[in-house]
């Protein structure tokens, strides 16, 4: 990618775009499909060219001006190769393998961070043995809310092709329905709450972007780790459980997602070091928070038609989970009450959006390597990453071939443990990617999760 003369349609990069060129925190979001029937080459090539190839980042490549200023360049869709778009594994190494190589796949493209700038930046791997496809897209492509709007607008309804797909909806209401029903001194006070919550996660962001570390653990990852070898492991939730235990204490699905991790962590590290369970341990995650006005999934039209349409339009926030052994091992849902407290502080914080206001503002006045650099430091300084993305209600189909189950994962980070759940057709599918030098038996801490969900269950049934 050298500096050339730019064309008149050719677009600027956005600024959190451009952040995820940087060497330092290139990342790619690996998007893994599984289908009912035996993967047709040709039938998937042509799907893609009719429906992905539609939207422009997927037929753009990169150029640079003069000034180093990264561009959007669209080509013509006839005029990209597919197959150097589409990547063939030999159908006798998946036989040997089976899911074990799917899995080990996944873990050696989460460590290749390389990038060709002579062609759109993505790839689909097709793994024919095993029946799924491995999409793997640039992140300065967009975020996860976009991919899940295109994807949606690329497949059609396996019961009713005619019928568009059933969104999750929302369940809680809009800031603006509730100011209303406040009164005066309601306002005040959460306007306060607010510039409080406000100034002290923030005063924790920048500590975290500078000084402050995550107290070293058994799964404490740091600079340089996301390079180290990768394992990749899938744990499958059924929706109906999370929302079981979601209404026993008015929660929500992402504070039930973190209570199991936080409980599941508690386990493993208990098991890893017993001694570490007698006293509390603060660990940081990481997680992107959606910035659209309207939250959830979208369609791609109402998507690209919205103010903040396509791209990466989210903010970074900071989720500290305090594990120890709670006193009474019957109540496994105070892992969740423990976390929805936090989160009903933080929701009524700006972090996120300042975050990204700030990031915005780094980039512009002292440019994207040190924009990268502070973000880079944040990931080193805490434990984990983790994410959830709502998919369809409904079983969908890609090529006129019906998708069993839809998983991801990302690479570039620095910490030893990723963790990325998509919802889709009432089961929940986390992809769990570890390095693997420093949690060698991630078969045993995706267990801990699965089993602290099945406690939370039957705590719930027994009330």
């Amino acid at each position: 990618m050298g500096d050339e003369e730019l064309r008149p349609d050719d677009q600027p990069i956005t600024p959190a775009g451009r952040f995820f060129l940087v060497p330092r925190t290139r990342q790619f979001v690996h998007a893994v499909l599984g289908f009912r029937n035996p993967i047709d080459v040709r039938a998937m090539k042509n799907a893609v060219r009719s429906t992905l190839m539609r939207h422009p980042r997927f037929t753009s490549i990169l150029v640079e001006d003069g000034k180093g200023i990264e561009h959007w360049r669209k080509l013509v869709p006839d005029e990209i190769d597919l197959d150097r778009q589409f990547v063939l594994v030999p159908e006798d190494d998946e036989i040997a393998g089976g899911e074990d190589f799917v899995n080990e796949y996944i873990a050696g493209l989460a460590i290749d961070i390389r990038v060709d700038t002579t062609r759109p930046l993505w790839e689909m791997h097709l793994l024919r043995s095993n029946r799924c496809c491995v999409l793997r897209i640039h992140h300065a492509l967009g975020d996860g809310v976009s991919f899940m709007a295109l994807f949606l607008a690329s497949c059609k309804r396996v019961d009713d092709p005619t019928l568009p797909p059933t969104i999750p909806e929302k369940e809680t209401k809009s800031k603006t329905t509730v100011m209303k029903r406040m009164s005066f001194l309601q306002k005040t006070w959460r306007l306060i709450k607010v510039a409080g919550y406000t100034l002290l996660y923030l005063t924790d962001f920048i500590l975290y972007s500078f000084w402050t570390k995550d107290e070293k653990t058994p799964i404490s990852g740091g600079d340089g780790v996301e390079l180290w070898p990768r394992m990749v492991r899938n744990v499958t939730f059924e929706l109906a459980d999370m929302k079981l235990v979601k209404d026993s204490i008015n929660a929500t699905i992402n504070d039930v997602l973190l209570g199991i991790v936080s409980l599941g962590l508690e386990r493993y590290l208990e098991r890893r070091n017993p001694s570490i369970s007698r006293k509390p341990i603060r660990i940081t995650g990481c997680t992107m928070v959606n910035l659209r006005k309207t939250s959830g999934i979208q369609n791609l039209e109402s998507l690209e038609l919205s103010k903040a349409g396509w791209g990466n339009n989210f903010g970074f926030m900071l989720l500290p989970l305090c594990l120890w052994k709670s006193r009474d091992d019957e109540d496994t849902l105070e892992s969740i009450r423990r976390v929805k407290k936090m989160t009903d502080k933080k929701k009524l914080s700006l972090e996120a959006y300042i975050s990204l206001k700030g990031g915005t503002l780094i980039m512009s006045t002292f440019g994207k390597e040190v924009a990268s650099k502070i973000n880079y430091k944040i990931s080193s300084n805490t434990t984990f990453t983790i994410s959830n993305v709502m998919g369809p209600l409904d079983e969908m189909m890609f090529a006129e071939n019906p998708i069993t189950y839809i998983r991801s994962t990302s690479s570039g980070l620095p910490q030893a443990v990723l963790m990325h759940m998509v919802s889709y057709n009432g089961k929940a599918d986390m992809m769990v990617q570890v390095a693997k030098d420093i949690i060698p038996d991630v078969e045993v801490l995706v267990k801990c999760f699965e089993d602290s969900l099945r406690d939370m269950k039957e705590c719930v049934m027994r009330c």
